[in-house]
């Protein structure tokens, strides 16, 4: 499967996965999948239960919300509501969406949640969704207002979060280069942004990125699934990468780690994450990694392969083997991820 060709059928994934009946699934899936690794990056970060400093996080790629639901967890609701700030960012509506409707029905505070481009780092439109208990934008991001070329994408240049993080994301971002690294052009009444890495470039100095991403051992659900499809009695493809994004080695912690440090970062640290997952069984799993498997089928199975052996057929088989392996039982996946953090020099770059 092309990088390409696994993003654009990644991004159909997510965008099935949103769907009303299926998001419980999705939701599952974060808590059980997301939420361990995003706990891991935000201590290595050094932010957990002990922080007693205010702080401002921007979450890159937020997703479902997976950091800003860990932070809700971990830190004292003193620390919180004093002058600590969250804003939640991603290029889908629909996730955005999702994460102001987390926010409100599980009572998160001081969080905020836009439309923002990764590869980018300015807002799409008019998407700002303020939880109640926020009353006014701690980031201060800019609106040109009506009439400015930039009408559409007010500049985030200003919004200085003492920490940026992105959870499972640089390997998927389709130009996972410019989300780490594009030069920013973009000016905003005379003023220009500083021309420095993109996710880099909205830190405070002495701010902290951090991010995970998949390690290349990682087994997690493909290792069921490609047993699965090992067992049917025609030909049935399952190759799964760990990234889908066409720059970079993002599963490799030495090219991580190299990465990071060619930007001038400092004490940066990259290390592995390793943790298990349970499944209840075959059922769970089948509902929880349906949009995987069409993933997998989409992007590597012919099209005559797909009419011949449909979903319910591929789906049944699966759920009948896993059955048969696991004995009607749970069971555990191994999970592997990598986490880095780094921090931005007091002076800047």
């Amino acid at each position: 499967m092309s990088s390409t060709k696994g993003a654009a059928e990644l991004q159909r994934f997510f965008t099935k996965a949103l769907a009303d009946p299926k998001r419980d699934a999705l939701l599952d899936g974060a808590r059980r999948i997301c939420a361990p690794l995003a706990a891991r990056m935000l201590t290595q970060a050094g932010i957990g239960a002990e922080t007693t400093t205010p702080f401002k996080l921007f979450d890159n790629a937020c997703g479902p919300g997976v950091v800003a639901s860990e932070l809700q967890r971990l830190i004292k609701p003193a620390v919180l509501q004093q002058q600590s700030s969250i804003l939640c960012g991603d290029f889908s509506p629909q996730l955005v969406e999702l994460v102001q409707q987390r926010a409100e029905h599980e009572g998160w505070v001081k969080t905020e949640t836009k439309q923002i481009d990764a590869q980018v780092c300015d807002t799409r439109g008019s998407r700002t969704h303020p939880v109640p208990s926020l009353v006014s934008s701690p980031f201060h991001i800019s609106d040109p207002g009506p009439g400015s070329d930039q009408e559409q994408r007010p500049c985030l240049c200003n919004i200085h979060p003492s920490h940026v993080t992105t959870n499972i994301g640089f390997h998927v971002i389709p130009d996972s280069k410019a989300a780490l690294d594009v030069s920013s052009t973009v000016t905003h009444k005379d003023q220009p942004c500083v021309s420095t890495p993109e996710a880099i470039r909205v830190l405070k100095p002495g701010g902290t990125l951090a991010l995970t991403t998949w390690h290349h051992r990682n087994a997690g659900w493909a290792a069921d699934l490609q047993a699965a499809f090992a067992s049917f009695p025609f030909d049935a493809p399952c190759p799964v990468t760990q990234q889908t994004t066409r720059w970079g080695d993002w599963p490799d912690v030495n090219w991580v780690r190299k990465a990071l440090e060619q930007r001038s970062l400092e004490r940066v640290q990259v290390d592995v994450f390793a943790f298990l997952v349970s499944v209840d069984g075959a059922e769970h799993f089948v509902a929880g990694f349906e949009g995987m498997m069409d993933w997998v089928m989409a992007g590597s199975w012919s099209e005559e392969a797909r009419k011949e052996h449909g979903r319910e057929e591929v789906f049944g088989r699966v759920r009948d083997f896993l059955e048969e392996k696991y004995e009607g039982g749970a069971w555990d996946q191994t999970w592997i991820g990598v986490v880095a953090t780094a921090r931005l020099p007091e002076g800047g770059l």
